[in-house]
C-alpha cells in the first residue's frame, strides 16, 4: 500500500475524531497474557543510542521503520519476534555491501524563505526563519516522517519516536516486548549527560576523525541532549553539514553540493551575524569542504554544468561575510532545485498578481508581530490568511492558469508555446501527452508543485506565529485542501500508456533520430554552399580540416600538347587519371577548388630517344631504316607556373622512319620536318645511259606517334598509370609552390567561416533561410530543441527527486555531457568549435545519455513516480502536525496516530 495512502489515512482519520472516537482493532493476547507484566525500563534515548551503535545510521533506521510497522499491525508475539529478527539480519546483510547511496533530505523552510524573501513584499528572511516552531512528535503521526527518505532527519529523531514507541508497549503490558524486540530493551545505564561543549567544536572534532559514519552515535546523543539549547536554524546547519560530510565519505559529489549550498544558504542568509562571532570556528570546516569540491570540480561539471560556478561563489561569500550576496545567488539556487530557470519571472507572471496580493496582506498582518504574541489579532483576519493560504496551496495549485489543461498540444507550433514556460507549470499538459484518453479525467489532475510547496509552507509559516489559533477555531476544512493536493501529487500518474521508463527512453530515441536528420541536412547545407561558390566537381568538404586530402578531378579536364610545335604530331586530347591529378601537391588541388588559380595538365617535347639507323631491304646505303623508343614529357601547370615535369619512354621499339642515311637525320628525335622530302641516289651499277643514272625516294613515316600515344595511354604500356610511379618514369622538375598554401588556408578559413557561420545560424534559429535546403534544416533543428525540451519537461514532472538526487540521470540533462541542447551548441558557436567537431560530442552525449537511462531501475506503469516530490515531506508533515494540534485526537490502542 503506497504510503501516502496511509498517511492520507492518518489524515481522515484526524478528522473524524472530532465527531466519534476511533480505534483499531484490538490484538489478540499473547499466548502468555497470564504471566506476571514485564516492566520496560528504557528510554526512548537508550534505545536510540543502542540502535545507533549496533546497527548505524541505515540500519537503526531501518529497525525503526520495522518496530513502527510492528507496532502499527500487531497479531501475534511469535510473528513480531520473526519480522523483528529478519529485519536484523537484513541489516546485517546489508552492512556487508559495498557501496552506500546518498543521504537525502532538503530543508524547504528554508529555501521557501529564500524565494518569498527574495519575491514577495512584506518578507525578510529574517522574519520568516524566526517563526518556524520546532517540529512536535508528541502528537505528529509518524508515517509521514519514517516514510521520509530523509534517513539523518530520521536518525536524529529517534529518541522522540522511541519515546512513543516505549508508550505504546506500557499500554499493552502484556506482550513480552524484551523478547520481540531483543537486545535493544534490555536495561542499560541512561547515557551520561555530556558536559555542554559547542556542539560546533565537536563537529569539527567529528569530521577530523577517520571512519565518520561509525562515530556518528555519540555526536548524535550529544545533539539530543543539548538540542534545546540550539536555535532552530543552528540545528539545521548542524544537520546539514552532517549530510554534507557523510555524503562525501560515501563519494556522492551531487548529494554533497546540494546540502552544501542549503548549508550555505541557512549561514549565510539566517545567521549571517553569528557566522561573524561564533561562526569563525567554522573557518576550518569551510576551507576543508573548499578544497573538496576543488579536488571534484570535473565530476561536478559532468554532473551539472551550474553547479561549480556557484559553489565557487558561495565559498567566496562565506570567506567575506560583510559582502552582501548578489541578488542572483537565489536565483541560481532555485534553477538548480526547482528546474526554474528563471524564478522571478515566473512568480511575475500576470496571473499570479492576485495570489501575490493576497499573500502580501498575509505578511502585513504578521509584520510587527512576534511569536506567541500578546495581543492576538482578529479572527478574521486570521481564518481569512488561513483560507487564502490554503486555497493557494489546495486549490490554486490545480487551476489551468498553474498546471496547464488536460489536451495534447495539436502540433510543434503549438508544443513550443507550451515548452516556453516552467514543467510545473504544464504538468498536466505533459501527463495528457502520454496519458490514455479514456483513462485521463479532471480527477487525474496533478497541481503545480513548486505553488503547492510554496503555499503549504506560507501557511505553516502562518500558522506558527499563532499556534494557539489553531486549536480555538478547528479550520480542518481549510487545512485539508493542501492535504488533499499532496496526496493527489504523490499517487502517481496511473493514466500513462506505457511505464515512465519507456515513455523516456521513446522520447531520448526521439531526439536522437532527430539528430540524425538534422545531420543529413547540415552536410546538404555545406554541399549546396559549395556548390554555389566553388569550381564545379569540387570535393572540399567545408565542414573538415584544411588538411583534408582532396580527390578533385576539374570538370572537362583534358591533357592535350603544351605547345603544337613540339608534340611531334601528336594532337590527341588524353583522360586524366587520378593518379596524374594526385601529383599536385594536394594545396594546389584545393588552391584550384577554391578559385585561387587553375591547375593544368599538357604533354610536351614528343620525340623518339635511343634511335639507331639500320639497312633496309634495298640494299642501298643512301637510304636506311629508323628505330627508336617513342618519348614524351608530362607537365602540370599551376597560373601558368610548371609544378611538376616527368618523361616517360616506350617500352617497344619502334620503326619509325624510313630515310636519308646520315647521322644529321639520326640526330632527330622528331622527323617531321623532313617527311616527303626526296632522296636522290646514283644507281650504282650505272645505266650506260639509257636511262637516268639515278633513284628518287621519299623521306617516309613509318609509325604514328599519336597512335601510338592513344593505344598506350590507356592500354597497351598504361602510360597513363606508368607517369604516376616514380620510380618508373624520369622526373624532370618538382615545384609544389609552397607560397600558395597560405593563400590556400586563408581562402579556406574564409568559405568554412561562411558556412560555419550560416548553419550555426539556421541550428540556433538566428538566421533566416535562404533556399529550400536551409529552410529544411532550419524546421529540423527547431523541432530537435522542441523534442529535447520535452524530454527534460518529462523527467522534471514524471521522475522529479530521482532527477535531483541521482548523478547519472541529473548529468543526462544538466551535465557537461548532457544530452546536446540549444545552449551547448550556443557555447560551441562562442568556443568557435568546428560544426563537425561539435556533432561528433553531440553524437556522443547522446550515446552517453541512452546508456545512461537504459540502466536505470524500470518500473511499471504509474509505479516509478510515486516516490516522486518526496523532497517535499516534511512540508507535509509539519502540515499535519498542524492539523493534529488543531484537533483532539484518540489514539489507537498503539498509541501512534
Amino acid at each position: 500500500m503506497p504510503r501516502l495512502f496511509l498517511f492520507v489515512l492518518c489524515v481522515l482519520f484526524a478528522l473524524v475524531v472530532q465527531a466519534k472516537s476511533v480505534t483499531s482493532v484490538t490484538p489478540k493476547p499473547a499466548p502468555n497474557s497470564d504471566q506476571p507484566t514485564q516492566l520496560i525500563e528504557v528510554s526512548g534515548l537508550q534505545v536510540a543510542h543502542a540502535l545507533r551503535q549496533q546497527y548505524g545510521l541505515h540500519g537503526a533506521v531501518a529497525m525503526t521503520r520495522t518496530a513502527h510497522k510492528i507496532l502499527d499491525s500487531f497479531v501475534d508475539e511469535s510473528q513480531a519476534a520473526f519480522l523483528w529478527q529478519s529485519a536484523l539480519d537484513g541489516v546485517k546483510a546489508e552492512s556487508r555491501q559495498k557501496g552506500q547511496q546518498p543521504l537525502f533530505g532538503i530543508d524547504t523552510h528554508a529555501l521557501a524563505g529564500l524565494v518569498l524573501a527574495a519575491n514577495t513584499h512584506g518578507m525578510t528572511t529574517d522574519q520568516w526563519q524566526r517563526t518556524l516552531l520546532p517540529l512536535d512528535l508528541g502528537q505528529a503521526p509518524l508515517k509521514p516522517l519514517l516514510d521520509s527518505r530523509d534517513e539523518l532527519d530520521i536518525y536524529l529523531h529517534l529518541p522522540g519516536i522511541w519515546d512513543r514507541f516505549l508508550q505504546a508497549m506500557r499500554e499493552r503490558p502484556h506482550v513480552h516486548w524484551q523478547l520481540v524486540f531483543k537486545p535493544i530493551l534490555t536495561p542499560a545505564p541512561e547515557p551520561a549527560v555530556t558536559a555542554n561543549p559547542s556542539p560546533w567544536d565537536v563537529l569539527l572534532e567529528w569530521t577530523s576523525q577517520p571512519e565518520r559514519e561509525k562515530h556518528l552515535a555519540d555526536l548524535a546523543l550529544l545533539i539530543n541532549q543539548h538540542q534545546d539549547k540550539l536555535p532552530l536554524m543552528q540545528r539545521a546547519l548542524l544537520k546539514k553539514l552532517i549530510q554534507l560530510t557523510l555524503n562525501k565519505d560515501r563519494q556522492q559529489p551531487l548529494a554533497a553540493a546540494l546540502n552544501w549550498l542549503e548549508a550555505f544558504s541557512i549561514a549565510r542568509t539566517y545567521l549571517a551575524d553569528w557566522l561573524k562571532t561564533e561562526g569563525k570556528r567554522l573557518e576550518p570546516l569551510v576551507e576543508n569542504n573548499d578544497t573538496w569540491f576543488v579536488a571534484h570540480h570535473d565530476v561536478m561539471l559532468r554532473i551539472d554544468e551550474r553547479l561549480p560556478e556557484l559553489l565557487e561563489r558561495s565559498f567566496q561569500q562565506l570567506k567575506r561575510p560583510d559582502q552582501t550576496p548578489p541578488v542572483d545567488f537565489q536565483q541560481h539556487m532555485a534553477a538548480v532545485f526547482f528546474s526554474l530557470p528563471d524564478i522571478h519571472a515566473y512568480l511575475a507572471q500576470p496571473f499570479r498578481r492576485l495570489l501575490q496580493q493576497q499573500l502580501e496582506v498575509c505578511l502585513n498582518i504578521s509584520e510587527e508581530e512576534t511569536p506567541l504574541p500578546d495581543e492576538p489579532i482578529e479572527q478574521r483576519q486570521y481564518t481569512g490568511c488561513l483560507e487564502d493560504l490554503a486555497h493557494w496551496a489546495g486549490e490554486l495549485a490545480k487551476s489551468d492558469e498553474m498546471t496547464g489543461n488536460l489536451n495534447s498540444p495539436e502540433d510543434n507550433a503549438a508544443l513550443a508555446r507550451v515548452l516556453e514556460l516552467p514543467p510545473w507549470q504544464i504538468i498536466n499538459t505533459l501527463y495528457a501527452m502520454e496519458a490514455r484518453e479514456d483513462c485521463l479525467t479532471e480527477e487525474q489532475r496533478k497541481a503545480n508543485p513548486f505553488e503547492w510547496f510554496l503555499g503549504s509552507e506560507s501557511l505553516i509559516w502562518f500558522n506558527d506565529r499563532w499556534p494557539q489559533y489553531l486549536q480555538k477555531y478547528h479550520p480542518t476544512a481549510f487545512l485539508q485542501w493542501p492535504i488533499n493536493t499532496s496526496w493527489q501529487l504523490q499517487k502517481g500518474f496511473a493514466c500513462l500508456k506505457q511505464p515512465i521508463h519507456a515513455t523516456l527512453a521513446r522520447r531520448l530515441a526521439q531526439v536522437v533520430a532527430q539528430w540524425q536528420h538534422v545531420k543529413q541536412l547540415i552536410t546538404a547545407v555545406a554541399d549546396e554552399y559549395r556548390q554555389q561558390h566553388l569550381k564545379p566537381g569540387s570535393d572540399i568538404d567545408l565542414l573538415g580540416s584544411v588538411q583534408q586530402v582532396s580527390h578533385y578531378r576539374p570538370e572537362n579536364l583534358q591533357i592535350g600538347p603544351c605547345d603544337p610545335k613540339n608534340t611531334c604530331g601528336v594532337h590527341s586530347q588524353l583522360e586524366p587519371s587520378r593518379a596524374l591529378l594526385a601529383l599536385f601537391p594536394n594545396h594546389l588541388l584545393l588552391a584550384d577548388q577554391l578559385n585561387l588559380g587553375t591547375i593544368r595538365l599538357c604533354y610536351d617535347d614528343v620525340g623518339w630517344e635511343d634511335r639507331k639507323a639500320g639497312p633496309t631491304h634495298l640494299s642501298n646505303p643512301a637510304v636506311a631504316n629508323y628505330y627508336g623508343h617513342l618519348a614524351l614529357s608530362l607537365k602540370g601547370f599551376y597560373n601558368n607556373k610548371l609544378v611538376f615535369a616527368r618523361r616517360i619512354q616506350s617500352l617497344q621499339k619502334y620503326h619509325y622512319l624510313f630515310g636519308r642515311n646520315g647521322d644529321k637525320v639520326l640526330q632527330l628525335s622528331c622527323p617531321l620536318p623532313i617527311l616527303g622530302e626526296q632522296i636522290v641516289t646514283q644507281l650504282p651499277e650505272g645505266t650506260h645511259g639509257l636511262l637516268p643514272n639515278r633513284l628518287t625516294f621519299l623521306t617516309a613515316a613509318r609509325a604514328n606517334p599519336d597512335a601510338i600515344v592513344k593505344h598506350n595511354w590507356t592500354t597497351g604500356e598504361e602510360w597513363r598509370d606508368r607517369l604516376a610511379d616514380e620510380l618508373r618514369v624520369k622526373v624532370l622538375a618538382s615545384n609544389p609552390l609552397e607560397e600558395v598554401r597560405l593563400l590556400v588556408e586563408e581562402k579556406f578559413i574564409e568559405h568554412t567561416s561562411a558556412v560555419q557561420k550560416t548553419l550555426y545560424g539556421l541550428l540556433l534559429g538566428q538566421q533566416q533561410a535562404r533556399s529550400e535546403t536551409q529552410q529544411a534544416l532550419l524546421d529540423a533543428a527547431r523541432e530537435h530543441h522542441l523534442y529535447r525540451q520535452l524530454v527534460q519537461a518529462m523527467a522534471s514532472v514524471f521522475i522529479t527527486d530521482t532527477l535531483l538526487f541521482d548523478p547519472a540521470v541529473h548529468g543526462i540533462f544538466y551535465g557537461s555531457e548532457r544530452l546536446p541542447d540549444k545552449a551547448m551548441l550556443a557555447d560551441f558557436f562562442r568556443q568557435q568549435i568546428a560544426i563537425r567537431e561539435a556533432n561528433a560530442r553531440f553524437e556522443l552525449y547522446q550515446e552517453k545519455a541512452v546508456q545512461t537511462w537504459l540502466k536505470q531501475p524500470q518500473d511499471e506503469a504509474g509505479e516509478g513516480e510515486r516516490k516522486a516530490f518526496r523532497a517535499l515531506d516534511p512540508v507535509l508533515l509539519k502540515l499535519l502536525e498542524q492539523k493534529t494540534r488543531a484537533s483532539t485526537t484518540t489514539t489507537n490502542d498503539s498509541g501512534i496516530p
